[in-house]
């Protein structure tokens, strides 16, 4: 039995050059930071951290151009991915562009990051300070209710007492960055990645 292709074969070859050069991008904007020699940096991993309740969740989010996937609902620490390089010891202006999706859950079904959960409420954008640390570790970006951001880095995890954000502290937001709605869907915020992408290897 012959295999049926859904797509001519050409289509298949440009969504693979599209996907490559869409990774290339990412690849490279995780490099941002590098002005120095490779010594003066660490190769961290990073990972997002919900405060919004059981009832929310962040459907994707952006840092810089790489993209980290969701955070699910309830509070705690999503999934770690990687990686990005950041200096072993903090500089002043250390910052990064954060954009968000908040989707309030509606239903659940078999697929817990399935669309057919929520229904977005809101996307954002931060330009986030990067706290104070002593020494690199993970980043984590947490998100708070009301648009608001933090980006640290920490040898500890998420739920630690050693962390920067300590879970249940009521005064954890108040040093979170504010976002301002964003027009462009990260959808298209996709789109747009590749197209720079594209005209950058031309």
């Amino acid at each position: 039995m012959k295999t049926k292709f859904t797509y001519p074969l050409h289509e298949h070859f440009l969504k693979f050059i599209t996907a490559f050069i869409f990774m290339i991008a990412i690849f490279t904007s995780r490099f941002s930071w590098c002005h120095g020699s490779s010594s003066e940096f660490s190769l961290v991993g990073v990972s997002g951290v919900s405060h919004l309740g059981s009832h929310f969740n962040i459907t994707g989010f952006y840092m810089d151009l790489g993209y980290y996937g969701n955070v699910g609902n309830g509070t705690g620490g999503g999934g770690m991915d990687c990686c990005v390089y950041i200096p072993k010891n903090w500089r002043p202006g250390l910052s990064v562009d954060v954009r968000w999706t908040v989707s309030e859950w509606v239903k659940m079904t078999a697929d817990p990051t399935s669309g057919e959960n929520g229904k977005t409420i809101g996307i954002y954008r931060a330009r986030v300070n990067v706290e104070r640390y002593s020494s690199a570790g993970t980043l984590y970006v947490h998100f708070f209710p009301g648009g608001k951001v933090r980006v640290v880095s920490s040898e500890f995890g998420a739920l630690s007492s050693m962390h920067p954000v300590v879970e249940g502290d009521p005064d954890a937001q108040k040093k979170a960055t504010s976002g301002r709605r964003a027009s462009t869907s990260l959808d298209d915020f996709e789109k747009k990645l590749i197209e720079k992408a594209r005209k950058n290897s031309q």
